[in-house]
């Protein structure tokens, strides 16, 4: 929720007492000053003018300014008049009834001011004292150079501890005065105000808006009024207590804006036009710079659009955000697939294309990951060449970052890598009257074997290029003992007994787990339901009774969870559990030996796990389930043929394929 904004200028240029000198300033800088506060593309807050009122009329106006104050508004009080000072050193300000002889009775104090600040709920207060003149003591005080009016003696952070947001910024740091025998010296003579008018040149011009970035500070405001006031009156130097959390932004600072400032003067003029039509027209041509050759040119363009964006309002807004998507890189494919790659392949290069106007192709790439190698085609500066390490094992999941002026797009990048496949030899054919001369002159040499049929469940042998072993002969890495010449190779499958062996060790700590948890469980409920831990005359027994039912029927039908999530999360990470790791073997995919996708973990999970929640009936049905491998050739119990596994030796597991 935004609060409001509020200001109340107190300016006083006319007084009664002979002893206190007119002022020429006031009058003019608080109307200017409440212009510019006023005006809503500047200021916006909400001002009051209080002019050459009484003092009792001041202290109820500023009383009734701080409270009003809600817990959001933002509340600015400036004073422009004479700043006085007692015998004993408080501060006050002077109204157009003060008498100098009667400060407690005729003037605002500053103590006032600063206790209506410290009980106001705002978000934050700022008090602007521009006290042109020093104070004045009553008749005969001497005047002496240790009783200087120092505004912070009254305005300290320990006086000021309520812990809301105020600052207090004033024309100097101690308001020098010039009084005797009850009136000024005739040399201190009225001039105008250097600081008010400065804080309204400050605001009106955007100057003060240092960093441009369209908005002026209450730091950036007080270096300005610092270095203006310096350079127009050296003997002055305006001073600053604040105690606020984070930045209080007092205007905005439109024609200042730095964007604006990379423009053309006709279209800024066109973009800050009160008329929406002459800001749309602006647009357009803002959209032709950032789509042109002109790559600084459209940088600026782009910076403006940003800005039309933020501080525009309805329908132009609406467009500037649409041709802002328009000039966002696009590549071209958005994902990159390199498919199943052999280990140790040459790397193989797939080309990104970026498509959008030259601002957003002037991107640098980021890849997130080292097995990427990103750079830019030598043909052209609009395409990117990606390749990829195919040095280690396992799926590549990752991402290439394009960053540029118009922003950031991502691009997918998958693969796996798999172990290197030896090439089938081809079948050798039975001794022959034509075997061992070769084919006779002039016959058309035989047409090479015809490979293997893929049996079930077997890819294709891939044939690698490259010399291949002389023809009768086969490589000998591809034989395993035992097996026939040209036959493939069938890895050996583990047995029931080694598969039950692993089971029987994943049971166990499973079990160990699970009555520990049970065991903890019933020490907690019966700690928590002692008569000690309880209210006097409350009935124990319903609560320990309800938990214990509940742990009882989490015991029963809790098994078979315990096994789901233990099975789940091994395959997942590591894809087998103890008792198989324990046991020598692991479980893969049936198709291609690659390790488990996250479906076929939690079906292969679920079918085992959950039915030993139903005590007995499931116990039996995952009994006979697991039995299946027995009679089963390639030894898969039910659970492994709904989740197409199989349980493997480690180094089998690579073999998958050519089974």
């Amino acid at each position: 929720m935004t609060g409001a904004r509020r200001a109340l200028v107190v300016a006083q240029d006319d007084y009664a007492n002979d002893g206190l000198t007119d002022l020429r300033s006031p009058e003019e800088d608080a109307a200017a000053l409440a212009r510019v506060l006023g005006d809503p593309a500047i200021g916006g807050f909400e001002v009051e003018v209080v002019h050459n009122a009484a003092s009792h009329e001041v202290t109820r106006r500023v009383e009734a300014f701080f409270a009003s104050g809600g817990r959001e508004d933002a509340l600015l009080l400036h004073f422009s008049c004479h700043g006085l000072k007692n015998a004993r050193g408080e501060l006050y300000f002077a109204a157009c009834d003060t008498d100098p002889k009667l400060l407690r009775s005729t003037a605002v104090p500053a103590l006032f001011v600063r206790e209506c600040m410290q009980t106001c709920r705002a978000r934050n207060s700022v008090l602007f004292l521009d006290c042109c003149y020093g104070g004045a003591f009553m008749k005969g005080m001497g005047l002496r150079a240790s009783n200087d009016v120092h505004v912070f003696d009254t305005f300290t952070e320990e006086a000021m501890n309520s812990g809301r947001g105020w600052a207090v910024v004033t024309a100097s740091s101690a308001m020098e005065y010039a009084f005797e025998d009850g009136r000024l010296t005739e040399d201190a003579r009225p001039k105008p105000s250097v600081f008010t008018s400065a804080l309204v040149d400050a605001l009106t011009t955007g100057e003060a808006d240092r960093n441009e970035d369209g908005l002026v500070s209450l730091d950036e405001l007080y270096e300005y009024l610092y270095d203006r006031v310096r350079t127009e009156n050296p003997n002055q130097t305006p001073s600053r207590s604040m105690h606020v959390q984070g930045d209080v932004y007092l205007a905005r600072s439109t024609r200042n804006h730095r964007v604006l400032k990379g423009l053309p003067d006709d279209l800024a003029d066109k973009l800050l036009d009160e008329d929406q039509g002459v800001r749309r027209q602006g647009l357009g041509r803002l959209e032709a710079l950032a789509t042109g050759s002109d790559t600084e040119a459209a940088e600026r363009a782009h910076a403006a659009l940003n800005w039309v964006a933020e501080k525009d309002a309805g329908p132009l807004m609406a467009d500037a955000r649409r041709v802002l998507d328009g000039l966002r890189i696009k590549p071209l494919p958005e994902v990159l697939k390199f498919g199943r790659i052999a280990q140790g392949a040459a790397p193989p290069r797939r080309t990104i294309q970026l498509l959008g106007p030259p601002l957003a192709r002037r991107c640098a790439p980021h890849p997130h990951s080292p097995v990427l190698h990103v750079d830019w085609q030598a043909d052209t500066l609009d395409g990117l060449a990606v390749t990829l390490d195919t040095t280690r094992l396992g799926a590549v999941d990752t991402a290439l970052t394009l960053s540029g002026p118009t922003g950031e797009v991502e691009v997918m990048v998958t693969a796996e890598i798999v172990p290197a496949e030896t090439a089938e030899p081809p079948r050798t054919p039975e001794p022959g009257p034509h075997t061992d001369a070769g084919p006779a002159m002039g016959d058309a040499p035989p047409a090479p074997p015809a490979p293997f049929p893929p049996g079930p469940g077997t890819a294709p042998a891939t044939v690698l290029a490259g010399p291949q072993p002389p023809r009768g002969q086969v490589g000998r890495d591809v034989i395993r003992p035992g097996t026939p010449t040209g036959a493939p190779a069938r890895p050996h499958r583990p047995g029931a007994g080694r598969r039950v062996g692993a089971r029987l060790i994943d049971c166990t700590l499973v079990g160990v787990f699970g009555w520990g948890l049970a065991f903890f469980t019933v020490m907690m409920i019966s700690a928590l339901t002692a008569p000690e831990n309880v209210e006097s005359g409350f009935d124990f027994s319903q609560p320990f009774d309800v938990l214990m039912s509940i742990w009882v029927v989490s015991v029963f039908f809790g098994w078979g969870p315990l096994m789901f999530l233990y099975d789940a999360l091994l395959l997942g990470t590591q894809g087998r559990t103890i008792g198989m790791a324990a046991t020598g073997v692991c479980v893969v995919d049936a198709a291609g030996g690659r390790r488990l996708h996250r479906r076929q973990i939690m079906i292969r999970a679920s079918v085992f796990g959950l039915p030993q929640s139903i005590p007995v009936v499931g116990h039996v049905f995952v009994l006979f389930e697991s039995l299946a491998l027995v009679s089963d050739p390639r030894k898969q119990a039910l659970h492994d043929r709904l989740a197409k596994t199989l349980v493997v030796f480690p180094a089998d597991a690579r073999d998958q394929r050519s089974q």
